[in-house]
């Protein structure tokens, strides 16, 4: 009868596990040694990432200190001084500070001042270029200045447009219901009565009968519709 040999011993897992380990060691010693000028080079090449963008992050720190602290002189000149040279103030901030945060603030200002003196254009060239999108927090305040602006120019559908965009982008309702009224008085200056009507009435749907706006707004689309049909 035919002996049977006992199995050979099983050499463990832990075995195999060590073993590629020392191999994978041995691998990158080898690789390191071979390559051991382009791990330099790439070592060099890191640190100069490092330092640049430190240097880079450091600079943009300062230059955004710097912007805040001129921009508190120049609004204080701009609140003081005349007209004139506030725009002129504020005109070298924006050129020289406009990509900062504070650069947008210092364009609402400059842009309010244009639209105190009559120059509409100036005031939408400087709107236009600020960097806050409807979203932000003086995103609103751009769109109804840029409103204002295309009125005053006599640009009445553009502005009202404007006006409609901005309720739907309002971030505080006092905001949409102002932007709301406003579309309205310019769709009346059209003599669009029927359509100011809508927003009026849309206005005094939303209002409880016990507040006293409702009333203002049922009255001025009464108007309205008087007006629709004398016309």
């Amino acid at each position: 009868m035919t002996k049977r040999r006992p199995n050979a011993p099983r050499r463990s897992s832990k075995v195999h596990d060590d073993d590629a380990f020392v191999a994978g060691v041995l691998e990158a010693s080898n690789w390191a040694r071979d390559n051991r000028q382009k791990l330099v080079t790439g070592g060099i090449a890191l640190a100069v990432v490092v330092v640049v963008g430190w240097y880079f992050v450091a600079t943009n720190v300062n230059r955004s200190r710097r912007a805040l602290v001129e921009l508190e002189q120049v609004t204080a000149v701009a609140n003081s001084a005349d007209p004139e040279q506030a725009k002129a103030e504020l005109s070298a901030y924006v050129e020289q500070f406009g990509a900062t945060p504070y650069g947008d603030e210092a364009r609402l200002t400059l842009a309010v001042l244009y639209l105190e003196t009559d120059l509409p254009g100036q005031a939408l060239n400087t709107i236009r270029s600020a960097n806050s999108g409807p979203g932000d927090p003086l995103g609103p305040q751009f769109l109804a200045l840029e409103a204002k602006a295309l009125e005053t120019r006599g640009d009445l559908e553009a502005a009202e447009e404007v006006y409609l965009r901005l309720a739907n982008l309002a971030n505080h309702e006092f905001q949409r219901r102002t932007a709301l009224e406003d579309a309205a008085r310019i769709r009346a200056e059209r003599g669009e009565y029927a359509l100011a009507a809508e927003i009026w009435e849309e206005l005094a749907a939303e209002l409880a009968p016990s507040d006293t706006r409702q009333g203002v707004y049922l009255m001025r689309a009464a108007e309205m519709r008087q007006r629709q049909r004398a016309g």
